[in-house]
């Protein structure tokens, strides 16, 4: 996996361009690029997968339902599937493949973010020797939210092979119901919008319902309901990146995260944005949620997680994201 200073380069041989303005330094993330909203989206009439015979620009003009104009902000309703075309593109036919994932602060809203090409046959891919447009394809699950043209809620991660990158290492992750008085939160229906241009602005209490830390039989988790969950501590060393996969029936009938992704150089409690699919569960202290997989970067990044390059979670003690009020 290619490290912040490979990225660069990338930029710097214009593999990776803007159709709208330069991409920007900031964007360049410890082993991430993010990639920016487009000024429009399309309400679409459900989430797709495009195809060589299905392209997405094919499937917006046959789904589409209306167009939004993002320049001076919308907002994105829950249950509602949007695709909005982003500002990056692969502009040259090159040896690198990518893998997307959605950024962190877009996780714990419960947002399921998913990336598209023209082309592939998968959510969250850009294949070897790609050259196009990328899309997002945004619906949010429990909460409104305002975005606007140039923020970004996804991020891309590059590597040389034809194939997946091996994982160097795993380790179980477990629940911790128990280090603070409260550890499970449960997002509230029916609120205001969240507009993520704002940072440190919002209640908690408007959003999210505390749940008492500790039953002896464990906690119940409503089916359809989404809950930020405290887990164990994750360090992750300035050569290497680790991901947790979604899904894993192994630990139990939920989706365990909606990004699930640990930059170079990250150290502090993971949280999990936790959604029980069909039926209630109950989860316990110390029980397995997920499998953190560790993978090499090609050389240590020179720019690993700190607050020094705007990162929001090292060290915090609340699991909410960064729109939400540190002081309550």
């Amino acid at each position: 996996m290619y490290p912040a200073q490979m990225i660069q380069q990338l930029i710097e041989e214009k593999k990776v361009v803007s159709s709208g303005s330069e991409i920007e330094a900031s964007q360049i993330q410890p082993a991430s690029l993010d990639l920016r909203l487009g000024s429009q989206a399309s309400k679409v009439r459900g989430s797709f997968v495009p195809s060589c015979w299905h392209k997405t620009t094919t499937m917006i003009a046959k789904l589409g339902l209306e167009e939004i104009d993002l320049t001076n902000g919308a907002v994105l309703l829950p249950g509602n599937v949007y695709v909005i075309k982003l500002l990056e593109k692969i502009d040259q036919r090159t040896h690198l493949a990518a893998k997307a994932s959605p950024k962190s602060s877009i996780g714990r809203l419960g947002v399921l973010v998913r990336l598209l090409t023209e082309t592939s046959g998968q959510f969250d891919r850009i294949p070897y020797n790609y050259q196009g447009a990328l899309y997002a394809e945004v619906t949010p699950l429990s909460f409104p939210i305002k975005v606007t043209a140039g923020q970004s809620l996804l991020q891309i991660r590059f590597c040389d092979s034809l194939v997946e990158s091996p994982v160097w290492d795993r380790y179980e992750l477990w629940l911790d119901l128990c280090s603070k008085e409260v550890t499970v939160w449960q997002a509230l229906s029916d609120t205001e919008e969240i507009d993520l241009a704002k940072r440190n602005y919002y209640d908690p209490a408007d959003y999210w319902l505390p749940i008492p830390s500790w039953v002896e039989y464990g906690i119940r988790l409503q089916a359809g309901e989404l809950y930020l969950i405290s887990a164990g501590q994750v360090s992750v060393p300035n050569n290497q990146l680790a991901t947790v996969q979604p899904y894993d029936a192994r630990f139990g009938e939920f989706r365990s995260h909606y990004a699930g992704f640990f930059d170079p150089g990250f150290k502090g409690q993971a949280v999990m944005e936790v959604r029980p699919n069909e039926v209630d569960t109950l989860v316990r202290h110390l029980q397995t949620i997920a499998v953190l997989e560790y993978e090499k970067l090609i050389e240590p990044t020179v720019k690993p997680y700190s607050p020094s390059i705007g990162s929001s979670y090292e060290g915090s003690s609340l699991p909410f994201s960064k729109h939400f009020k540190r002081d309550v």
